[in-house]
């Protein structure tokens, strides 16, 4: 997408935090333009949090009244060009921001998200089930993973997501590595044998792999007939070992949930070559920036897919990329993490059947409810 026009001066913020687990929150900031038009966006990135938090408040005092009339603006606003240089937290606020600007500039034209990235207005999106976050709750044995699993196909789902390979750790020598991932590879087993042949497995490694241990793990999962294997190592910092893995590697190879913009996305085709990439609309820049990395990876035959493992703000939100985007594949979806997740959603958030339902109105479709603070807290006026 060419720079949208925008025209919007923000007027002012509320930081919204929801501890859904002991390992999860979900930070979202409720922004209001001058004329009175609320949206939410969720910035949720681990540790980071609390930093993004403080650097959107402080972006939209010192920016109040200021007329943002397209993306640009606001690079310029934030100075990225001289700020960035991989910093997390600074990817996340211009994600953030800029997520806000157009929920905002879309329901002022009284279309959705998805009709102002330019899609035609899909009703639903197909979703895969991330299980891993839910699996905190428990001991983390491949039964509880097999478990899960089933779950997971009972809700209607026909691709799962897991991370099993908790106990593997880079800095490991090669073969302590391996040993430490016969756990991991024992836990797809059980969710293979439980679910059988009919259901889709991924598997999500969070870079723990070495280049050599990569190929030895590709093969086992192989033969579990897993559909992708995730991040094997860090896309950022060993992009040429990702390239070298993906040239070689038995099953496809998905990466860049953690990437910031088209330029990454750009390089990390070229140089990382993965089969498929993976943006997250809380880091990738935003939801019209995710946009342009569909584009750009359909373009070279490469597979898109939003990584969403996140609270119903960023699902929905990614939900109407993926309507935006003919060449989509299913969305991810952390599954059964809270019993209240669907309730801090005005309408409520709809999934059935492994289909997320997209909710008619502008914008986003959505806002947190007014009865929000049952399950979450403002921490800034």
């Amino acid at each position: 997408m060419n720079d949208v026009s925008l025209e919007i001066s923000l007027k002012s913020v509320k930081i919204v935090v929801f501890n859904v687990t002991p390992q999860t929150n979900w930070y979202c900031a409720l922004m209001t333009d001058e004329d009175g038009v609320q949206t939410v966006v969720e910035f949720s990135c681990g540790d980071s949090s609390k930093i993004v938090a403080q650097l959107i408040v402080d972006f939209v005092k010192a920016n109040e009244g200021i007329r943002i009339r397209h993306l640009s603006d606001l690079d310029r606003l934030l100075g990225i060009d001289s700020i960035f240089d991989g910093r997390t937290d600074i990817a996340v606020m211009r994600s953030a921001i800029a997520n806000g600007l157009i929920q905002i500039r879309s329901f002022k034209d009284q279309m959705s998200v998805q009709n102002f990235l330019g899609g035609s207005g899909s009703k639903s999106v197909d979703l895969y089930a991330n299980i891993n976050r839910s699996l905190f709750a428990t001991n983390r044995s491949p039964v509880a993973f097999a478990e899960m699993a089933v779950r997971a196909v009972n809700l209607g789902y026909t691709t799962i997501k897991c991370a099993p390979f908790d106990e593997v750790n880079r800095g490991l020598d090669d073969g302590a590595l391996l040993e430490a991932a016969d756990l991991g590879i024992k836990r797809v087993k059980e969710i293979r044998s439980a679910v059988g042949d009919s259901c889709e497995i991924l598997v999500d490694c969070h870079g723990r792999f070495t280049i050599g241990t990569a190929f030895e793990v590709a093969y086992e999962l192989k033969r579990q007939d897993v559909s992708w294997f995730e991040e094997p190592v860090d896309p950022v910092d060993y992009i040429k070992e990702l390239g070298e893995i993906a040239q070689h590697a038995p099953i496809p190879i998905a990466a860049g949930e953690s990437g910031y913009g088209l330029m990454f996305f750009e390089n990390l085709v070229t140089v990382g070559g993965p089969d498929i990439v993976m943006p997250d609309v809380k880091y990738c820049g935003g939801a019209v920036e995710a946009v342009n990395i569909a584009h750009m990876a359909s373009s070279k035959s490469v597979g898109f897919s939003m990584h969403c493992p996140s609270g119903p703000v960023s699902l929905l939100l990614s939900a109407q990329v993926c309507a935006a985007v003919s060449s989509s594949f299913k969305l991810e979806h952390a599954i059964s993490e809270v019993e209240w997740r669907s309730e801090i959603m005005d309408p409520a958030e709809s999934i059935s059947q492994g289909r997320f339902h997209i909710p008619d109105g502008p914008g986003l479709g959505a806002n947190l409810t007014e009865e929000l603070l049952r399950y979450g807290k403002i921490v800034t006026q």
